[in-house]
């Protein structure tokens, strides 16, 4: 018979759950009436993620003990405009950053030690984000608009700490859809977008194990939608 090429390995489920509140606060400034400014802070919030932590080593028996994970929501800053610049056409400029440097290691306590160990900590190091989006609108009749958009999206992740759950990486997209005002109370409208991510190239990895990858990634959304007001 012949060997597997690959060896089994134990396996973590990790399951938890907790209760909090953000808050946030925003400004909306018109300094002429074809110009909106705007900016908003939302708050963070610290977490306790408590629930089960369930083991199954090589051999296929099971461990499960109780576990409370650390976790943080990072604050928030955003700022964005909207120019009506000619005649039924309007542009949009969005720009968003998240404090994610707030996570620089996931701990999780466990309540009875499993293979000797009384606690998992998972180096993190995340650094902050940032995100920017650019769109244009043209009223093409009193009724219907269409609309265009570019994206990029930076990450927080390090290649020394990525990781499989959580494979981030740089991303632009761009984005087309229109609109179509039925009435006063129904319209409906449809959009496109594709997202593509820059080259992941991960060569110095440090869990455990490594995640090493190296790779590229898109994806394509398609979505409608029908609003009704009462």
């Amino acid at each position: 018979m012949a060997a597997s090429r690959f060896a089994p390995v134990q396996m973590v489920a990790v399951v938890g759950d907790d209760f909090t509140y953000t808050w946030n606060f925003g400004l909306l400034f018109h300094p002429f009436p074809e110009l909106g400014l705007g900016a908003s802070f939302t708050s963070g919030a610290a977490m306790d993620l408590r629930g089960k932590v369930k083991l199954t080593p090589n051999d296929g028996a099971t461990m499960e003990t109780g576990q409370t994970t650390e976790m943080v929501i990072p604050f928030t800053l955003r700022a964005g405009l909207n120019w009506g610049f000619a005649p039924n056409f309007e542009i949009g400029i969005d720009i968003n950053w998240w404090h994610y440097q707030v996570l620089q290691e996931q701990v999780t306590h466990l309540d009875q030690p499993l293979v000797g160990m009384s606690e998992l900590r998972s180096p993190k190091n995340y650094t902050n984000s940032w995100n920017w989006s650019v769109g244009l609108l043209h009223n093409l009749f009193d009724d219907v608009d269409i609309m265009c958009g570019y994206q990029e999206d930076y990450t927080p992740i390090p290649t020394t700490t990525f990781s499989l759950d959580n494979p981030t990486q740089n991303m632009h997209g761009i984005a087309m859809g229109t609109r179509w005002r039925i009435s006063e109370t129904v319209s409906t409208g449809a959009s496109v977008v594709r997202n593509w991510y820059e080259l992941i190239d991960v060569q110095d990895n440090q869990n455990n194990p490594p995640a090493n990858v190296k790779g590229r990634g898109a994806n394509l959304e398609v979505a409608s939608e029908v609003s009704v007001t009462f």
